[in-house]
């Protein structure tokens, strides 16, 4: 995959109304909310992208 392509994820199984990236100690967090209220979040490990990008 070009360039960051393999970074990206789509998600269609709900309409996400707002989205976000943290980083917490090192540890980055994706984090999501519905349409429905309702939070969703994923621990991306980037190590293996910077592996890759090398």
């Amino acid at each position: 995959m070009p360039g960051e392509q393999h970074l990206l994820k789509v998600y269609i199984d709900r309409s996400y109304v707002h989205t976000t990236t943290v980083r917490h100690q090192g540890i980055t967090v994706a984090l999501a909310m519905d349409d429905q209220w309702r939070l969703v979040y994923t621990v991306l490990d980037l190590a293996l992208h910077d592996e890759k990008s090398r």
